[in-house]
């Protein structure tokens, strides 16, 4: 899918948010997911942590962690259409994402 993360620290940002899911720390360029508008997450201007996106669901099934999610993309093949759950800014917002081969 072309995403980085981390179990550590998904584990701390989603267990203060009170959220499942798995954080996007970085997004790779041209990947699947750059190409649906993944955000990973930044350093503000400050020295502030900004968490990325969260991914919370593949076709519906809850991921809440990263051993979960890369199960659920096991399930699916390259070019195979797959729709995403993502918790971005108090909200969630569903994206189609193209598998690739990465």
């Amino acid at each position: 899918m072309g995403i980085e993360t981390n179990e550590s620290l998904k584990y701390a940002v989603t267990s203060r948010l009170g959220i499942k899911g798995v954080l996007v720390l970085r997004v790779k360029n041209g990947s699947a997911a750059a190409a649906a508008g993944l955000r990973g997450a930044r350093v503000d201007s400050d020295g502030s942590f900004i968490a990325g996106d969260i991914i919370s669901a593949i076709n519906g099934k809850p991921v809440d962690n990263v051993a979960t999610f890369l199960a659920r993309l096991d399930d699916h093949r390259v070019g195979e259409t797959v729709r995403i759950s993502v918790l971005r800014d108090s909200g969630k917002i569903e994206r189609n994402i193209v598998l690739k081969s990465e």
